[in-house]
């Protein structure tokens, strides 16, 4: 298996690494700001979120998956972002972007075990707009690697 995207939905690395990005993209269609309660894996086996952040995406690309934290600067470029732009997504709050999915959440996973296969089966953004509790998952796995 390649590194990439496959015909089952999965991001797949065949490389044993220990650090990895990814991201997941968020609108906010409003009318009021979005605020980021929580960021977790589900069914995650062999991944530890060490760190989530949310950015704003100055171009049409999102993050994606990267076999490395933090991500290189070609990612950076390519996204319009500097590091110093993600910020902590637990408590961000989000403005409305009329619906167009323009804000990423940006995952730093850990793999602590090499020698093990890794997975989630989606990432979950717990969220809040005018005191009302909502939640989003991914259609994206990610296994590591891909059997």
């Amino acid at each position: 298996m390649k590194f990439g995207s496959d015909e089952k939905g999965r991001w797949c690395n065949p490389t044993a690494v220990h650090e990895n990005t990814m991201a997941e993209d968020l609108g906010n269609p409003g009318p009021g700001d979005l605020k980021i309660t929580a960021v977790s894996l589900v069914g995650g086996e062999g991944l530890e979120i060490v760190d989530s952040y949310v950015v704003l995406i100055k171009t049409q690309t999102s993050f994606g998956y990267g076999p490395e934290w933090p991500p290189p600067k070609s990612t950076l470029a390519v996204t319009g972002v500097a590091m110093e732009d993600l910020k902590p997504a637990a408590g961000a709050i989000l403005a409305p972007n009329a619906g167009v999915d323009t804000w990423n959440v940006v995952l730093h996973l850990r793999r602590p075990d090499l020698t093990k296969p890794a997975k989630y089966t989606s990432v979950r953004v717990d969220y809040q707009v005018k005191g009302r509790r909502y939640f989003k998952t991914s259609a994206m796995r990610l296994e590591l690697p891909c059997l």
